[in-house]
């Protein structure tokens, strides 16, 4: 991402604060009204213009939505042409890598196979996501992100 997306990208999340969480959207987020975890990212990445078509997501609940829904989810990431920059593997900490994050980097999190949370990461070791009971910044070490983290991406665009 460029430095101005970087900057305008920090204002569209700021324009999504308190917007209330409500779960399992399939992608529907509206900003002010409802968003989940999932469709937040979207729409933020939409209005910024890095997604520029529709994105199809699974039929997923974003508590518990499988090891199908979330492989989709992970392949609909890779197909914006985001860049993998961190994956959870044996030996590695994602508090390792909090120190590498860019702005605008998604934070892809799971327990298990499930497609658990997103959000992205905002600078300062803070990121924004939608959480209950509303979208709003937080530590990137807060204990759901910190202890979950599987996969970092960076989009080109």
């Amino acid at each position: 991402m460029t430095a101005e997306q970087k900057e305008k990208l920090i204002e569209i999340l700021k324009s999504w604060y308190e917007t209330p969480f409500v779960p399992s959207l399939h992608g529907k987020a509206i900003k002010k009204r409802f968003a989940d975890c999932v469709s937040f990212p979207i729409a933020v990445y939409t209005e910024l213009g890095i997604i520029k078509e529709e994105m199809k997501l699974p039929e997923y609940d974003s508590r518990f939505c499988g090891s199908n829904a979330f492989k989709q989810l992970i392949d609909g990431i890779r197909s914006l042409e985001a860049q993998e920059v961190w994956t959870k593997r044996p030996l590695t900490r994602f508090s390792d890598y909090v120190p590498k994050l860019e702005v605008g980097d998604l934070i892809v999190c799971s327990i298990g196979a499930g497609c658990h949370h997103l959000c992205i990461y905002a600078g300062n070791e803070q990121v924004v996501d939608c959480y209950p009971p509303a979208v709003r910044q937080r530590s990137v070490n807060f204990k759901l992100i910190h202890k979950t983290a599987k996969y970092v991406f960076r989009f080109k665009n």
